[in-house]
């Protein structure tokens, strides 16, 4: 497993505490796999989505659909009324 916390870029040290890093040959395989579940949950309930790496954006008619799957996020953000 990955055991570095840092990359160079631009000769500076950029050290990452959580997750992987962004831009790593990992880090697209890592998201597939981890949300993998997510993706079935959107392709069950038919909701339209897209997802770029964990970047979620998701097209909804009414807010009150989005309401159970934004409360299946952990770290859910709270631009959703």
């Amino acid at each position: 497993m990955l055991t570095d916390n840092q990359v160079i870029y631009n000769g500076e040290a950029i050290y990452e505490n959580h997750g992987v890093i962004a831009g790593t040959p990992t880090s697209p395989f890592l998201a597939d796999v981890y949300l993998k579940e997510v993706d079935r949950y959107f392709s069950d309930t038919n909701v339209i989505y897209t997802r770029y790496s964990d970047d979620i954006s998701c097209l909804l008619q009414i807010r009150r659909r989005l309401r159970p799957i934004k409360g299946k996020s952990k770290n859910s953000s709270n631009s959703i009324d």
